[in-house]
């Protein structure tokens, strides 16, 4: 069923929407809505129905009604649904039922108040007595012949664990941001959507493997402070930096000399260029983490 009003929580809508634009946040708003009354909280797939609900009739309000449904609705079983809407969807109509399943016990027991006690109820309001506990068989040995009997079964080895599952791509790229691997956050917006792994695609494109993106998405998170980010969009500079540096002439091997303060040569570039020696020597610290799994302190 559909209840005629649902939850608004004004501060975690406007965190998610700050970004909108008027139009935007007004079809946000509306699809929402939409969406509650629609059986079982979720809209088809069809583009077209969508459109003629949300009576877009232009080409611009079409338009923005699909950028919204691709940020903050995602497909389950080919229907498009909201996860916080969902949720408190679910919760608002589980409520719903408790109340009209206390109500309705709440009628039947006045009832039977209000009824007369006969005499077949008052026969049957007796209590009847509590039969005896079986005794139990004595046996050489102390202790009951049942309770050994239970003792000398064999115990049936418990069921091993379930195999766990390997994280996606999609999965491990949203654990070294910081989210939960579902992209769920908690204010119900979806990370990790079509448009995040199109960007993800892109990475791959500049000729990044899996495992160098994740390096350098834990590198950027170290240096982070203010909470994950929430798109892909965010690691694409360092990514294309990274991309930069591989396509490079490899450093020549440096000859081990003895430790001491680096120079500071003024003909050179002086600091600037020391600075900027340390950053591609941090890279490709980056880079050899990345191709053999090791962890960020190993990063130097």
């Amino acid at each position: 069923m559909s209840l005629a009003y649902f939850p608004m929580y004004p501060s975690d809508f406007e965190a998610d929407t700050a970004h909108l634009t008027l139009a935007e946040d007004g079809a946000y708003n509306r699809l929402l809505r939409l969406c509650w009354r629609t059986p079982g909280c979720s809209l088809p797939a069809d583009s077209g129905w969508i459109h003629r609900r949300m009576r877009a009739v232009t080409d611009e309000d079409r338009a923005v009604v699909d950028a919204v449904l691709t940020e903050f609705f995602a497909l389950r079983d080919g229907r498009l649904s909201n996860a916080r809407l969902t949720r408190e969807w679910l919760a608002a109509n589980e409520a719903h039922d408790r109340r009209r399943t206390a109500g309705q016990k709440g009628g039947k027991t006045k009832a039977l108040k209000t009824n007369k006690t006969t005499p077949s109820n008052a026969q049957a309001k007796t209590k009847q007595p509590e039969p005896e506990p079986e005794p139990e068989l004595k046996s050489g040995g102390g202790g009951s012949a049942r309770a050994r009997a239970r003792e000398a079964d064999p115990q049936e080895p418990p069921d091993p664990p379930p195999p766990e599952q390997e994280h996606t791509e999609r999965e491990q790229a949203l654990v070294a941001m910081g989210h939960d691997p579902t992209g769920l956050t908690a204010s119900g917006r979806i990370v990790g959507s079509q448009a995040d792994m199109a960007e993800k695609r892109r990475w791959a494109d500049l000729g990044l493997s899996h495992e160098q993106q994740l390096a350098v998405i834990r590198e950027v998170m170290a240096a982070k402070r203010d909470g994950p980010p929430i798109n892909f969009r965010y690691f694409t500079g360092a990514m294309q930096r990274l991309a930069g540096e591989l396509a490079r002439a490899p450093l020549a091997p440096a000859i081990p000399t003895e430790p001491g303060p680096p120079a500071l040569s003024a003909v050179s570039g002086g600091r600037r260029e020391l600075q900027a020696q340390q950053r591609t020597e941090r890279l490709h610290a980056v880079i050899t983490a990345a191709a053999v799994g090791t962890t960020q302190t190993a990063w130097g």
